[in-house]
């Protein structure tokens, strides 16, 4: 990949894969943009549960809450995706859409849940909820497109460019 490829890119696990070869990844930037793909779909979220794990997970990764605080919101966005599962008072599809935004986040906190969370975990965490949180409700082919581009421009925030040199000016 080149600067400009970087720069051009939609397809944000492609663009994850490329960063990986390397080397290891920020498991801070890991679970950020995976948050931030939860944020996306944050209208379908429509379980207190689901949303305030996503809290949870980014206050993780900035050190302001514990394993304790994720383990509760793990549990209860897992809760939230059985209950939404279930919840047969709306159509299939608007069923499906809140389903796959809340099982991505319950798939983030999992992940985050390993002991340690392991770049692996974290990568494959992203995978999944890029995949589930890019889809729009339609599932217009343009709209998916931009779904995906907008997951790989929020990469491109987080990861920053790989090939702009870092300098440090001395003091």
């Amino acid at each position: 990949m080149t600067s400009a490829d970087w720069a051009a890119s939609t397809d944000p696990q492609e663009m994850l894969s490329f960063l990986r070869e390397r080397g290891p990844l920020s498991e801070r930037k890991l679970t950020l943009l995976s948050a931030a793909c939860c944020r996306r779909a944050w209208d379908r979220l429509v379980d207190p549960r689901s949303r305030q794990a996503v809290v949870v997970v980014e206050r993780v990764a900035d050190g302001d809450a514990g394993r304790d605080d994720l383990w509760a919101a793990r549990e209860g966005a897992i809760l939230a995706e059985v209950h939404l599962m279930n919840d047969h008072s709306v159509p299939s599809a608007v069923r499906l859409d809140r389903w796959l935004a809340a099982r991505a986040v319950s798939f983030l906190c999992a992940a985050l849940s390993q002991n340690p969370p392991a770049e692996d975990h974290l990568a494959n965490a992203f995978g999944a909820v890029a995949g589930w949180t890019a889809y729009p409700r339609s599932g217009a082919e343009d709209e998916v497109a931009a779904g995906f581009a907008a997951v790989a421009a929020l990469l491109r925030d987080i990861f920053g460019d790989p090939f702009a040199p870092i300098t440090c000016l001395p003091e």
